[in-house]
């Protein structure tokens, strides 16, 4: 059962949402991506193009204050462009 708090599960996918909107890779990009967050463990969903920026979303997720740990589910998917 997760006991964390209801207000900081959001505020570590607001800071998640907040942190990629901000990288270049990521900006004003289409890609389908979501959080959740269970205790300190951060999920992340969607599509990206390539497995390196698959890498680069886990490494900046990693960098959140309050996250230990990403569980990366996000799928490699060539056609997603992102335009």
């Amino acid at each position: 059962m997760d006991n964390t708090p209801e207000d900081i599960r959001t505020t570590l996918v607001q800071r998640a949402t907040r942190l990629i909107a901000g990288q270049a890779y990521f900006r004003g990009a289409k890609y389908p991506i979501t959080f959740e967050s269970f205790e300190k463990i951060l999920v992340v969903r969607g599509r990206v193009p390539t497995f390196y920026l698959k890498q680069v979303l886990q490494s900046e997720l990693l960098r959140i204050d309050g996250v230990d740990r990403v569980v990366n589910e996000v799928v490699v998917d060539p056609k997603n462009l992102g335009s």
